[in-house]
């Protein structure tokens, strides 16, 4: 049977430094469809693997200046999904062995025929596909179950927002009915008083109560974008605790109905990996707990989590619940896909073989003692950051409070958001508004050169990241002097761009000084 997979999908490496030898494997690539890169040595197929991603590569063994099987290593290391293929016209053993060792997905002896040389790269180019299409799979899998455990506390999320919604709507309704008055005797001060003074006071007061609200509410919908946002291959460092903590609030209504939560936390190191998918991994871990616990008696049960140090620079973390406990008979299978003890309808039995995936991708293991009517404990334990590794920083560089007063162009397609900022700004700097992005264009092509340019990176008529590229081309200084602002940190374009410039881009809602930070940097 012939191999199956779509030539467009695929990109090959050709590396020989024989010219007869590279025009016949390109001949055959062409005949099947399939984009390719020659090289005639490894220093040219280096420079060509920094510019694209390939899905094969047929590398001869016995380059002139440097040896196939050291660029096989360097490739290997490189794009571990590209799948290399050795060439020699001296095979043995030991070297046919030494390159399998070294990664290679194939071993290829010269002379070959071209039928060979044809049903080789097809395979490869399938298997190549199938891994590709697996992982997209995997990645879907994920997302879907993250955004389950999202609409299973869906209750507890809205629950968490409207607390304090409710009282910064009531605040913001007494302010509604009370400033009118209080402008009124400010007007007649001769005869207002001490009267005035209090009333002042208690509008300050009702000012701050609503912006810890307001700023509750901003730190929620942060959490919960974090944990929703889709698989990323980034690997950063992140702070356990402050995952663990972010965790914990979506999932606290869920956990308070059964049970008391107890905390134990010790100072451990960050780890490399996915904020989102450690999320995923805590939160699955969580609503497991909380689910063993029967509701109705919460102060009879406990949720435990634990962080912890282990030998070697290790983070450790523990769930523990007192629920039903898990029977030893399926202990075995409990990280099995969709394998499920609870009720139809109630799980789809893929929440903990997602976690231990996660857990085998950021080099951990994961680990679970249970007694049947006593509770079951969770461990995860995952290589931890050490204390001299080098830390990514914000690049940002945070500047001296007498800033110079600024010229400022805010564009924002809520025109009620670009007149909150402006008078935000209003005391340092001076601040024009806008809602479409071809006025903020028309306005520099026009000759108005600003300070700094705040660009909502999702406006109707041209995107933030459209109206950026075309001032890079028509006022590269002004494009030095963009600021990008976004709710959207979920769609594949926006994520990719906030990536490149993230540190300029602030996500709404943001908080009010690191706008005012970012400014400081940009106006200098």
């Amino acid at each position: 049977m012939s191999p199956r997979f779509d030539p467009s999908r695929g990109c090959v490496l050709v590396v020989d430094d024989e010219a007869s030898v590279r025009y016949v494997i390109l001949r055959v690539l062409e005949d099947l469809g399939v984009r390719a890169v020659e090289a005639s040595t490894a220093a040219e197929a280096r420079a060509a693997a920094q510019v694209e991603r390939f899905a094969c590569a047929l590398i001869d063994k016995n380059l002139i200046g440097e040896s196939g099987l050291e660029l096989l290593r360097w490739l290997r290391a490189e794009q571990p999904a590209c799948l290399a293929v050795v060439m020699t016209a001296y095979g043995n053993l030991e070297s046919s062995i030494e390159a399998l060792r070294l990664g290679a997905w194939d071993y290829l002896l010269k002379p070959f025929d071209l039928d060979g040389l044809t049903h080789r790269i097809g395979r490869a180019l399938e298997q190549h596909q199938l891994a590709e299409d697996h992982e997209r799979l995997q990645g879907s899998v994920r997302q879907s179950d993250r955004l389950i455990s999202l609409g299973t506390l869906a209750a507890g999320i809205v629950h968490e927002l409207n607390n304090p919604l409710t009282y910064v709507l009531a605040n913001l309704e007494y302010l509604h009915r009370e400033l009118p008055r209080a402008t009124a005797e400010v007007q007649e001060a001769q005869r207002a008083g001490d009267a005035l003074g209090a009333r002042l006071q208690r509008l300050t007061q009702v000012l701050t109560e609503t912006r810890d609200g307001a700023e509750r509410m901003r730190q929620l919908v942060r959490d919960v974008r974090t944990f929703a946002r889709p698989d990323e291959d980034a690997q950063r460092s992140v702070d356990v605790r402050a995952a663990l903590e972010a965790t914990l609030k979506m999932a606290s209504l869920h956990l308070r109905q059964r049970a008391q939560l107890e905390r134990d936390y010790e100072d451990v190191p960050p780890v490399r990996g996915s904020e989102a998918k450690l999320g995923q991994l805590l939160l699955n871990l969580l609503v497991n707990a909380a689910q063993a616990i029967p509701p109705g008696n919460p102060l009879e049960h406990k949720v435990r989590v634990r962080l912890a140090r282990a030998p070697g620079e290790r983070v450790v973390i523990e769930v523990q619940d007192t629920g039903c406990g898990i029977a030893p008979e399926h202990l075995p299978r409990l990280f099995q896909p969709f394998f499920t003890t609870k009720p139809a309808g109630q799980g789809t039995g893929l929440g903990l073989s997602i976690c231990k995936s996660i857990v085998d991708e950021l080099g951990g293991s994961l680990q679970v003692s249970s007694s049947v009517g006593q509770g079951t404990t969770f461990r995860v334990e995952l290589p931890g950051l050490s204390a001299a590794a080098p830390q990514k920083r914000e690049s940002v560089v945070v500047m001296d409070r007498s800033t110079r007063r600024g010229r400022v162009l805010v564009a924002d397609d809520d025109e009620a958001v670009g007149t909150a900022l402006a008078r935000l700004l209003e005391r340092e700097h001076d601040v024009e508004a806008v809602t479409r992005g071809q006025q903020v264009l028309a306005a520099v092509e026009a000759g108005e050169r600003y300070d700094a340019i705040v660009l909502d990176l999702q406006m109707p008529d041209l995107t933030g990241m459209d109206v950026f590229a075309r001032l890079q081309q028509v006022a590269p200084e002004q494009a030095e002097r963009v600021l990008f602002v976004t709710a959207d940190t979920f769609s594949q374009g926006v994520q990719a761009f906030t990536e490149r410039h993230a540190d300029r881009v602030l996500e709404k809602p943001h908080h009010a000084q690191s706008l005012k930070r970012l400014l400081r940097a940009v106006v200098g």
